[in-house]
């Protein structure tokens, strides 16, 4: 089975980054995403065996909860070419990237890929195509809403994909201990 290892978004994160979807839907053909998550660590295929070593590999970290904010918008790669558009983060970001590191080494000796490194964003839509460059590289500059929200928990997922786009299955929720 598919996999991955996410944060996922409160609700009133989700709520504001669907509305910065929308602000974009005029000047780029996109796939949007219907949830949003903070991806720790794809996996890829995954065997029944591997998924119970996993489990119990990941429930033996320990983290501590952290407050992120969103922060701003950018693209990857760049905003000429746009690939995927997203919303940034700020806030406990060393906290963050120490559990991914954990997450990572934890997971390594069941799943080894390579990964660009670690840049903490939430994906807002996947770029086919520009349709107007101007007004997207005008909505890149609107601000996104200084919202602050805590990360008690992640979460490994199960993914399916579908025609109209992937879904996520929970499959273990592993808890963060309060600072």
């Amino acid at each position: 089975m598919r996999t991955f290892i996410a944060i996922e978004m409160p609700k009133k994160v989700c709520g504001i980054l669907s509305a910065f979807q929308d602000e974009f839907r005029a000047s780029i053909k996109a796939s949007f995403p219907k949830s949003f998550h903070l991806t720790l660590k794809f996996l890829g295929e995954v065997d029944d065996k591997e998924l119970e070593s996993m489990k119990n590999t990941l429930q033996r970290i320990r983290s501590g909860s952290m407050l992120l904010e969103l922060d701003s918008l950018g693209t990857f790669p760049d905003t000429s070419s746009p690939q995927v558009l997203w919303a940034g983060l700020k806030g406990d970001i060393d906290a963050l990237q120490k559990l991914q590191k954990a997450v990572d080494a934890a997971t390594e000796d069941i799943i080894c890929l390579d990964h660009k490194g670690f840049v903490p964003h939430l994906t807002l839509a996947r770029v086919k195509k520009m349709t107007d460059p101007t007004r997207f590289k005008e909505k890149l500059s609107l601000p996104l809403p200084a919202f602050k929200f805590d990360v008690w928990e992640f979460v490994l997922f199960k993914s399916t994909l579908t025609k109209e786009g992937p879904v996520y299955d929970e499959l273990l929720k592993i808890p963060l201990r309060a600072k």
